[in-house]
């Protein structure tokens, strides 16, 4: 029954709490030794969120959907970036414009950004989870598109990017993979990496 499955939730998001991972610490003075942390899991259910699968992943992060405890959507998905692995002139100039305007992004066609948080070394960032995926994998499942949803999508693109040039906001990242459709095929405009403000004019 409903209850009992709540309660598995919490039983399990309770153990996850818990799980650490081995880290080796290396230091010029001393032999190496091995250290443990909390995983990404840890941290996640720790904010009331339990991994379920893998969305994709990067040379520097990954994309999990997550089942949501809290005050969340039922499911979102969590982007994760390492800044261990993370280049510098991302991490000092394109993470930071991408985390403080994203969060300010009101629109339909835009996959919001709830929440940002973080632990030593890694950033979480929980968005708008999007049932279809993405539109290059969705074309690539079913083929053409019919000329009613090109134009559907063209019209939701159209907007969502007038939303964002209306505040002299530019995405310079548009391409299928950033395009993602929630349950109803919706456009979603998604990973603002490149995202920047623009002087008026």
């Amino acid at each position: 029954n409903i209850d009992k499955g709540l309660t598995d939730l919490e039983v399990e998001l309770n153990r996850l709490r818990m799980e650490v991972e081995p880290v080796t610490v290396t230091s010029s003075d001393h032999p190496p030794i091995v250290a443990y942390r909390p995983t990404y899991r840890a941290i996640l259910a720790k904010r009331g969120f339990l991994v379920r699968s893998n969305l994709g992943s990067g040379s520097y992060s990954k994309v999990k959907m997550a089942l949501s405890l809290n005050k969340h959507p039922d499911k979102v998905a969590v982007k994760i970036i390492d800044r261990l692995k993370a280049p510098k002139d991302y991490q000092h100039k394109f993470m930071p414009r991408e985390l403080e305007i994203w969060p300010r992004l009101q629109h339909s066609n835009i996959v919001k950004l709830h929440e940002v948080f973080e632990d030593s070394h890694r950033v979480f960032m929980i968005l708008d989870f999007a049932d279809n995926g993405d539109a290059l994998k969705y074309i690539q499942s079913v083929g053409a598109i019919t000329e009613q949803l090109a134009r559907a999508w063209g019209l939701q693109i159209c907007d969502a990017v007038r939303y964002l040039h209306d505040q002299n906001i530019t995405h310079r990242d548009l391409k299928l993979e950033n395009l993602l459709l929630d349950t109803s095929r919706n456009i979603k405009i998604s990973d603002f990496g490149f995202i920047k403000e623009m002087k008026p004019n």
